[in-house]
This record gives C-alpha cells, sequence and structure tokens, in this order.
C-alpha cells in the first residue's frame, strides 16, 4: 500500500513539476536578462510626478503668505502685491528675507513647471523607457525640495567665495538637466 501511493506522488509530482517546468521556461523566454525583468515590473510613474511638482511650486506661497508667520498680511484677493507688503511690514530682517525669497521660490517654481511637465510628456511619448523617466523625473522632483529648502531656509547662511556660485544654483542646473536628459532622449527615440 506504501509502495502505491509513493508512485502515485511521484507520478503527480513529475506531472505537476513539467508543467511548472514549462511555465519557468516560458518566463525565462520572455525575460532574459536582469535589466528586462526591472523593464517589466516597472511601473511608469513618470506623469504622477507632475501633481508634486505643482504642490512643490504652490509651497513658497504657502509658507510665505497663506499659512506662514504673517498670514494676516496676506491679501487675497490681491495677491500680487504681497512681495511689496512684506517689504513695508514691520519684520525682523531674517524673517522678511526668508518671506522674499519663498515668494521668489515660488514664482521660479511656476517657471519650471511648464517645462518640466512637457519633458515628461515628450519623453513618454517618444517611448522613453519607464525606468528611465521615474528616475529622471524622481531626480527632478527630489532637486526641487532640494532647491526650495536651500532658497529659503540656508541660503541665509551661506558663505560665497568672490565668483563661486551659490548651491542653490548648482541644484537649479541639476533639475534642468534632468529635463533636457529627458528631452533629447525623447528626440533619440523618436
Amino acid at each position: 500500500m506504501i509502495e502505491n501511493q509513493r508512485s502515485q506522488l511521484d507520478s503527480t509530482y513529475s506531472s505537476s513539476s513539467s508543467s511548472n517546468f514549462s511555465t519557468l521556461r516560458s518566463l525565462n523566454n520572455h525575460y532574459t536578462s536582469p535589466q528586462d525583468i526591472h523593464q517589466g515590473l516597472a511601473m511608469n510613474i513618470s506623469y504622477f510626478t507632475i501633481p508634486p511638482a505643482l504642490v512643490l511650486a504652490l509651497f513658497g506661497r504657502l509658507y510665505s503668505g497663506i499659512l506662514g508667520p504673517v498670514k494676516k498680511l496676506f491679501d487675497r484677493n490681491n495677491p500680487r502685491a504681497f512681495p511689496e507688503t512684506i517689504k513695508s511690514a514691520d519684520l525682523d530682517e531674517k524673517t522678511r528675507g526668508r518671506l522674499l525669497r519663498a515668494e521668489a521660490c515660488s514664482a521660479n517654481g511656476f517657471k519650471a513647471l511648464p517645462l518640466f511637465a512637457a519633458a515628461v510628456t515628450a519623453g513618454n511619448s517618444a517611448g522613453v523607457s519607464a525606468f528611465t523617466m521615474n528616475v529622471l523625473s524622481s531626480t527632478w522632483l527630489a532637486s526641487r525640495v532640494l532647491y526650495i529648502w536651500v532658497y529659503i531656509w540656508y541660503q541665509e547662511t551661506e558663505k560665497l567665495a568672490p565668483g563661486q556660485s551659490p548651491l542653490r544654483f548648482k541644484i537649479w542646473t541639476a533639475g534642468a538637466v534632468m529635463c533636457m536628459a529627458m528631452f533629447v532622449l525623447a528626440g533619440l527615440n523618436s
């Protein structure tokens, strides 16, 4: 009796394992290298980085006017006059500088946003790999987060030697390179 059960198990195992091996073979034929496996499993999140880019562009205004330390001075009916209001308000120089830099940072974010959105769209439309687009767009977002922090808070403590570029400019350049890389790759893929 034990011999019969053993032979049944062996035959069941061999038939199921052969089907498992054929499944593995078909997977192996489809994914031939680790890079192919990575690309096959990668989800394209680059379009999903555009809404956070908008939030990052809004951050300077949120910090300086709407939620910030001088929100009582922010006139929702005339938001463009807010920088002038900050300049004439009774504030210490450190706070005034941060708020004015936050406003300038927000303006810069809104100037960078269309370029970034166009670069993401161009790269995806031309068929640049999802992995590459994810890396470039996520790196751009990270550069913007760092840019905002440096522009608003770090810049007041930065001491520059003559002829030295500020850290803010270096970070901005890194973000611009990410956008240009997306455009160049789109051109090469089309």
